[in-house]
């Protein structure tokens, strides 16, 4: 909703196949994104300081991020969710907010550590951000 404009799932991805944006079964980020009107940003891996202030400026400048997770321990990502905010609690405390495609709904990440518990129907995972990408509507 960047653009204003919804682009659901179904529509992006025949786009994206007509457009040439997959590459065997996984997207090219950067050209899925420019099909939905976005700019998709350079991935950031490594540090967790480094993903950490791409994110804050990202969010600042107005723009989301994609953040690429692992829950399942081996250091690679495996799932994508998208950072929308960050806040702080009283006790000064700060988490990044985001929208989960597994569960439907929003949870947060400790923005610190860049890691947060979430709930897979009954099952208990650890997300831990392994990159980042910045995602702005294009000009």
């Amino acid at each position: 909703m960047l653009r204003g404009v919804e682009m659901p799932p179904p529509l992006l991805n025949s786009a994206g196949i007509d457009r040439k944006a997959f590459l065997h079964s996984m997207a090219i980020t950067k050209e899925l994104g420019a099909l939905a009107g976005l700019e998709v940003g350079e991935k950031q891996t490594g540090d967790i300081p480094t993903m950490r202030g791409m994110v804050g400026e990202t969010l600042r400048a107005g723009g989301l991020v994609i953040a690429h997770v692992d829950h399942t321990g081996d250091a690679f990502g495996d799932h994508f969710v998208l950072i929308h905010g960050d806040e702080h609690d009283a006790s000064g405390f700060r988490r990044m907010l985001y929208a989960d495609p597994a569960t439907g709904r929003d949870a947060q990440i400790d923005a610190v550590n860049l890691e947060g518990v979430t709930t897979w129907g009954t099952r208990v995972k650890t997300y831990r951000v392994r990159n980042v990408r910045s995602v702005r509507a294009a000009k």
